[in-house]
């Protein structure tokens, strides 16, 4: 992947981030309290019908905790995410396969010598 591409999409998940925490701890809050009172939008009122008997403080704890197992799992997604797309973008071509280097505590001589006794043995027919 590249520097820009790199830049760009770090970019775009502070963005997401930013729009998620807005959306966390500052909307979602006021609304659950204004839903409480019956001041937000009907279908919100409607939401919150059991209102008479839980207090808002328990709206509230629920969705504390609603949203940080969301974000939890976001900030995860993103990450893993972020690996296999530079996984993905360092392509074949570009990394080395473990098979392909040969370490021998021995020494170099002892790895080539390891290598041409290998090369010699049968090959399994399967």
């Amino acid at each position: 992947m590249t520097r820009k591409r790199r830049i760009i999409a770090g970019s775009i998940a502070v963005a997401l981030f930013l729009v998620w925490a807005l959306m966390a701890f500052w909307i979602g809050p006021s609304e659950i309290a204004r839903a409480h009172r019956g001041e937000s939008l009907a279908l919100l009122n409607d939401l919150l019908s059991g209102r008479a008997t839980i207090s808002l403080e328990e709206y509230l704890a629920e969705w504390t905790l609603v949203t940080s197992r969301l974000g939890w799992l976001l900030l995860v997604s993103v990450l893993a995410g972020a690996g296999i797309a530079e996984l993905a973008a360092s392509g074949p071509g570009r990394r080395t396969s473990a098979s392909s280097t040969v370490v021998c505590p021995a020494g170099p001589s002892a790895a080539r010598r390891f290598s041409a006794w290998i090369s010699h043995l049968p090959q399994a027919r399967g």
